[in-house]
Order: structure tokens, then sequence, then C-alpha cells
């Protein structure tokens, strides 16, 4: 997937840059109707993290927070006003705040998009099924074997006995 020109004149207000449970197409469709992949991309200098509880499923939910000589990988989606509104209440304005950033795409440009960042609460591993939707997205969409590997190296929640 490469950077379509005419998605430099599309507002940040309508690109969402996904990195966790969203990335599977699958999944944010079922939450904000259809949507569009226009790039892959990555935000240097960050790190996938999972520091807050998730509020409907056991273990920690993805963010991101800065961290030198780190990179996480994602997919810009073309979103409508409407499907961030639903994305707002999904993500809970408790638990995430939406927040304007700029990625670098596939073909080096940079895109000024909008993602949603967790308030921390601590360190919180994933579920082993969470952690699956982030790989499945992340394979559905391309993005570096290594990235993805690196996913599945995670430490993630022990299932009680």
């Amino acid at each position: 997937m490469s950077t379509k020109t005419a998605m430099q004149d599309v507002p940040a207000a309508r690109l969402y840059f996904a990195y966790g449970s969203n990335l599977k197409t699958e999944q944010l469709e079922k939450r904000v109707g259809p949507v569009e992949p226009v790039a892959l991309a990555r935000l240097d200098d960050y790190k996938l993290v999972f520091n807050r509880r998730g509020s409907y499923r056991p273990g920690g939910v993805a963010s991101i927070k800065p961290y030198k000589a780190s990179t996480v990988y994602g997919v810009v989606f073309k979103l409508g006003e409407e499907a961030f509104s639903k994305l707002d209440e999904i993500e809970d304005p408790a638990a995430y705040e939406r927040v304007p950033l700029t990625v670098t795409t596939e073909d080096g440009k940079p895109l000024r998009c909008q993602t949603y960042v967790a308030f921390p609460q601590g360190y919180f591993p994933p579920s082993p099924a969470y952690l699956d939707i982030i790989r499945e997205g992340a394979r559905e969409h391309g993005l570096p074997s290594d990235y993805v590997r690196a996913l599945g190296r995670r430490q993630v929640l022990q299932e009680a006995a």
C-alpha cells in the first residue's frame, strides 16, 4: 500500500493512525462502519506499551509512549467525522485521549493524523487473545515481519489455572 498523493490534501482530522487492536480492519469496521486504509506508517521514537487495564477484556490494552530509538508501526485509515465520534466513545475519554501526531509513510512522507493514547495506570500484560488481534491486523496489512515477530514475543497475561 503506498500513500495516495491525494492523501496529502485530506485534513488530519480525517486520518487515524491505528497501532493496536484497531489494526484489524474487521474489528475497526465493526466499531465505526466502513473504513479506508490509505498508508502503512511508522511512528519513530515511540514504543508500543500496555499501560492501562482493559475495561471490558482481561489484561492490558495498547497505547504508545515516547521512547528514543524505538518505532511503532501501524496503518493510517481515512475516517469520516461520524466514525471518529464513535471511536471517541469506544476508546472512552476517561481512558484514552485523541491526539494529533505526524507519522512517516512507507514511502518516506510525513503524514499528519490522529490517534488515541491511554492515560497510563501501570504495566498490564495483554491477554493472549488481545495480542493475537493486534498481530492479525499487523499481518493483514503487511507490517514489517520483524515487528510482527516482536509482537509475538511480548509478555502476555497468564490465564488462571
